[in-house]
């Protein structure tokens, strides 16, 4: 799979270092600016990041079992901000008046919306 380089580009170093250091600095300057607790700041800072994984889970119910890609990006530099960033963004699911639950939800509310511009 990683043998595509149309899809996949091969890096001449491993970015996790720096990409750390870079991450860490980032919350340090959310942490002295005040925009962040010091507990919130030990939450976001990982010390040792790993790089993310990419393996395959075979799709049995296709022919040849082509394989679905999954990265894991637990323990990398990133994986703390990223999980604070969804926990404040579940906040705010459903508080818009722009918000849909499903496809569903969104056919009726179109439907509904059209009936009234064309009405």
């Amino acid at each position: 799979m990683l043998d595509d380089e149309e899809t996949y580009k091969p890096l001449k170093t491993n970015p996790t270092a720096s990409t750390t250091k870079d991450v860490n600095k980032f919350i340090n300057n959310l942490l002295e600016s005040n925009k962040i607790t010091k507990e919130a700041s030990f939450r976001l800072k990982i010390s040792d990041a790993t790089t993310p994984r990419l393996y395959g889970l075979p799709k049995f119910h296709k022919d040849n079992i082509p394989l679905r890609p999954i990265a894991s990006f637990t323990d990398s530099p990133t994986y703390g901000l990223a999980k604070e960033l969804s926990s404040l963004l579940k906040q705010l699911i459903g508080k818009s008046k722009h918000h849909v639950r499903n496809s569903s939800n969104f056919a009726l509310s179109i439907t509904h919306e059209l009936q009234v511009l064309f009405a």
